[in-house]
């Protein structure tokens, strides 16, 4: 099985490059567009990356964070 990667971006054009660009590479990549729609996707299956803007429209990277519970 390929290693997923999640991308989580609102900018659209972004999102479509860089799964692209990693499907290309092997990688089987799910662009989404927000906080909300990444937890949603991680309640759907696993990932093994997950590469995040610093700020979405919903909740920034460091909220994102301490949710996690990490600092």
């Amino acid at each position: 099985m390929k290693d997923h990667i999640l991308v989580v971006d609102d900018d659209t054009q972004v999102t479509a490059v860089l799964q692209r660009f990693f499907n290309k590479h092997g990688y089987r990549a799910t662009g989404v567009g927000s906080a909300t729609a990444m937890f949603e996707a991680l309640q759907i299956e696993a990932v093994d990356l997950i590469v995040l803007d610093l700020i979405l429209p919903d909740e920034d990277a460091g909220q994102l964070r301490r949710k996690a519970g990490r600092s």
